[in-house]
């Protein structure tokens, strides 16, 4: 998507995850929207972990950066609540801290990295109060 903008040997080279990891970098997982696509958390997940959209084998970008589903949960949980220098609040399941959470339907650390984005949401917690249960 980005080769016309950097040229083949940049947009080879883009997101470095692992190399990053392995640095000692405090990765996390963000996005551009609305500029980018919608925000999927389980999606970025995924994608850390395979380097490719989805269904789309031929996507692969710089297989050899490819992170570890635990890795990407803590980009997006301990380390996001870091980079917002609010860790003290959020960002684990923690005494004291805001109950921030999602239930999900899947071990999402256990299944094929293929599929962790059709996991679904099952309930959400905000506050320490469910906003949100799966009537389905």
């Amino acid at each position: 998507m980005s080769l016309p903008y950097l040229g083949e040997d940049r947009a080879e080279a883009q997101y470095p995850m692992k190399s990053f990891f392995d640095a000692g970098v405090v990765v996390t997982q963000a996005c551009d929207y609305p500029v980018t696509t919608v925000p999927t958390p389980l999606l970025a997940i995924q994608t850390g972990v395979i380097r490719q959209l989805p269904n789309q084998p031929e996507t692969v970008l710089w297989a050899n950066e490819r992170v570890t589903v635990e890795q990407m949960i803590e980009a997006a949980t301990l380390n996001g609540a870091y980079e917002l220098k609010c860790e003290d609040k959020f960002g684990s399941i923690t005494v004291g801290k805001q109950a921030d959470i999602v239930v999900i339907d899947s071990d999402i650390t256990a299944c094929n990295p293929e599929h962790i984005a059709e996991s679904k949401v099952l309930r959400t917690m905000i506050g320490g109060e469910w906003v949100y249960s799966c009537t389905e």
